[in-house]
């Protein structure tokens, strides 16, 4: 590790003393071409046409780079955020309250984020535009363009005296790397952006304030701190890096470095003042949720945050050498939780200790690689620590500031590994290399920027890579679901509904108490299937899983119009109504179905007894017959519990839930033969599912069949290890 460190630290000159030798703005002798010359201004002069130039074109290559997005729709946290946000809704009128409240106060959700800058401006757009999501994509795709301006100011500024090309290159690459899509396409992530543009104008201004001891740009940095805290919280890493550019930069002790970042230290502490002032509490409630945060208890074991956070670490580093496949979603269970025996954690793991090693030892040292270290570390830590201390999910827009440092450490050390070549050698690769990049990536983005259109088209592209993820399955589904609904010609309609249904049923087959599929499930049955008794059955799966006051308001809404319209049990269905308002006062059409029922003298407060399944005598489907069997199999009736779900079977003859409670009937029963018949037919229909592997152990011990136990007994510890357990 010393002789890696020493090639890092001692095999070129520190920033400080290519200053003390060429000044703060020679160029080195490579500008003698063409290209070098017009690419490598020789100081930052607001006259000069190739400064004025090259500024131009770091902003065209931002905007144009994501200029397809502008004719998007809303996406994604677009909908929480703009389209259900009261606020934003209310144009200048809601500005006040979003600067006292949550950043989801209207998802029902108290994460602790205080964010409103991004959300001021979605209600100055709406003040002036109403619903336009064509004006905030525009405007993300202009302060996208602008933040490469100062990113290209600042780089300038520190580092053109190391190398002309740098600014530009780094800048140039860092604007069309395709990991930037979901932020730049998702207009919810103007927050990113915003922080992100904020945080170098403020250090632009820092320094400026160093160069010229002007104490007009403390104001001016002071400024934009404060406005990139109010844009999103992660800003205060960024701004941590002006006492890093203090210490290597400008030579000044550690003492001095903290001395010179005092008003950044005043931006974020007023920012945290006034967060605990609006919110009342700095502290985030954060939900029992498998699906955001899949890496506690009770979904883990205790301690698998640790080495996902190494995972995560490798995988982004993955994702910035290889940008592909992307997605817009890694939660649960797309990122299965893993421990030290994957390479990729142990990897990660190693990686981040060695680098954090050499960060601060490199800082010390003052070498030209320790300021990017510092940015990639620094950027990279609140993402590790979401996942660290909330067992929160990867994302991509938690690379968006992390891939400046990525970008700046691999072409100072391109640079110095080609520094023996000759001049003209040097600068063929340089461009090379850059064009072997940049194309690609700029391809890439155009591609991917493609796949944000609309919610369908995000959904059923991620798909393609997503299966495993019930995030995906839900979101899919759902977007099939609209798409049914609005279509009239009937065939397709029918696919629609066939693909949503498919895959909400795999979605709740991968996390059973996913309520947002259930009601959605219960809907296409009421609506489309004409199936009253399927469509209870989902409404009431939705409400048992417990989900936010909202969606139960609109489960027992529905679940009124169910008893209401399809089975005329119309005291029911006025205690539905009631609950819905329990949750949501304001929900209108649950008032106007309650009055309605009032008026014929019929207002049920207390839950009244439902009849018993087996006593209906409607339409029986197939859900029926498996939820009348799972029924009588709780009672212990399982002879009509096996008359039901070989109902179930005549149905859907595949039907995975329906075997596997037919083989434990008949296994309570204690006929083991056809159990095992059952258990086997499952196999040959489903070889990845462990469950009649492990029923068959109990089976063939029932029946002192010692050779098939054991057999049976190291299949299931096969698969059981093949799925991480």
């Amino acid at each position: 590790m010393l002789q890696i460190e020493s090639f890092l630290a001692n095999s070129l000159q520190t920033l400080t003393m290519n200053k003390k030798k060429t000044g703060a703005h020679t160029v080195t002798s490579s500008t003698s071409t063409a290209i070098d010359f017009w690419f490598s201004p020789a100081n930052e002069n607001w006259t000069n046409p190739r400064f004025l130039g090259q500024l131009l074109l770091v902003f065209l290559v931002g905007f144009l780079l994501f200029s397809n997005t502008i004719k998007h729709e809303y996406v994604l946290d677009d909908t929480g955020a703009i389209e259900q946000n009261l606020n934003v809704q209310k144009g200048f009128g809601g500005i006040k309250a979003i600067l006292t409240q949550d950043l989801w106060e209207f998802s029902e959700v108290r994460l602790g984020y205080y964010r409103p800058l991004s959300l001021i401006t979605f209600a100055i757009e709406y003040e002036f535009f109403g619903k336009a999501p064509h004006v905030s994509h525009f405007n993300n795709v202009l302060l996208f363009g602008l933040s490469g301006i100062f990113l290209f100011l600042v780089l300038f500024k520190l580092f053109h005296h190391y190398n002309a090309f740098l600014p530009l290159i780094v800048t140039l690459l860092f604007l069309a790397h395709p990991i930037h899509t979901e932020v730049v396409a998702n207009i919810k992530s103007r927050d990113e952006i915003l922080s992100f543009l904020n945080v170098f104008v403020a250090l632009y201004a820092f320094i400026r304030w160093q160069e010229s001891g002007k104490k007009f740009w403390i104001l001016v940095l002071f400024a934009f701190a404060y406005l990139g805290m109010l844009s999103k919280e992660t800003a205060l890493t960024g701004l941590l890096v002006a006492p890093l550019i203090a210490f290597i930069i400008y030579q000044k002790t550690i003492w001095e470095s903290i001395k010179v970042a005092l008003p950044f230290l005043v931006a974020i502490g007023l920012f945290f003042i006034q967060k605990r002032i609006a919110l009342g509490s700095l502290e985030a409630i954060v939900p029992i949720d498998i699906i955001n945060y899949p890496y506690v208890p009770p979904h883990v074991e205790e301690g698998a945050k640790f080495p996902m956070v190494f995972y995560f670490f490798s995988f982004g580093l993955h994702l910035l050498l290889l940008p592909y496949p992307l997605r817009y979603d890694y939660s649960y269970n797309q990122v299965p939780a893993v421990g030290f025996d994957s390479p990729l954690a142990a990897i990660g793991l190693i990686l981040f200790v060695v680098g954090a090693i050499f960060a601060v030892r490199l800082t010390l040292r003052r070498s030209v690689y320790s300021l990017p270290l510092g940015i990639y570390f620094l950027s990279i830590v609140p993402s590790l620590a979401f996942t660290l201390l909330r067992g929160g999910i990867f994302a991509e827009r938690f690379l968006f500031v992390p891939t400046l440092g990525f970008l700046l450490f691999g072409f100072i050390l391109f640079k110095e590994i080609l520094k023996k070549q000759n001049e003209k050698t040097r600068l063929g690769i340089r461009w090379g290399l850059f064009a072997l990049l940049f194309v690609p990536y700029a391809w890439s983005t155009v591609q991917r920027n493609k796949v944000w259109h609309d919610n369908y088209t995000l959904f059923k592209t991620d798909l393609a890579t997503g299966q495993n993820s019930a995030q995906n399955q839900r979101h899919f589904a759902e977007q099939s679901l609209v798409k049914a609904m609005a279509e009239k010609d009937t065939l397709k309609q029918k696919r629609y509904l066939k693909e949503s249904m498919n895959s909400f049923y795999i979605s709740v087959k991968m996390h059973p108490k996913f309520a947002e599929s259930y009601i959605k499930m219960g809907v296409i049955h009421q609506l489309y299937l004409k199936n009253a008794d399927s469509a209870i059955f989902y409404y009431k799966k939705c409400i048992a899983c417990e989900p936010t006051s909202i969606m139960r308001a609109e489960a027992y809404y529905n679940l009124g119009t169910a008893y209401q319209n399809n089975k005329a049990n119309l005291v029911y269905a006025s205690y539905c109504y009631n609950q819905s308002l329990a949750f949501s006062p304001n929900y209108e059409l649950a008032i106007v179905a309650r009055d309605n029922l009032k008026k014929v003298g019929i207002n049920q407060i207390l839950e009244p007894i439902e009849n018993d399944l087996s006593n209906y005598q409607g339409e029986k489907d197939a859900n029926y017959y498996f939820k009348l069997g799972y029924d009588q199999a709780g009672k212990g009736d399982f002879n009509g519990a096996i008359n039901s779900f070989n109902e179930v079977l005549k149905m859907n003859p595949t039907s995975l839930d329906a075997l596997l409670n037919l083989a434990n009937c008949y296994g309570m029963l204690k006929n083991y033969p056809k159990s095992i018949e059952l258990n086997n037919r499952i196999i040959k229909l489903y070889p990845n599912d462990i469950r009649p592997w492990k029923n068959n152990v109990v089976n063939y011990e029932k029946i002192g069949n010692k050779q098939k136990m054991l057999e049976c007994n190291d299949k299931v510890r096969e698969m059981t290890i093949g799925q991480g357990g």
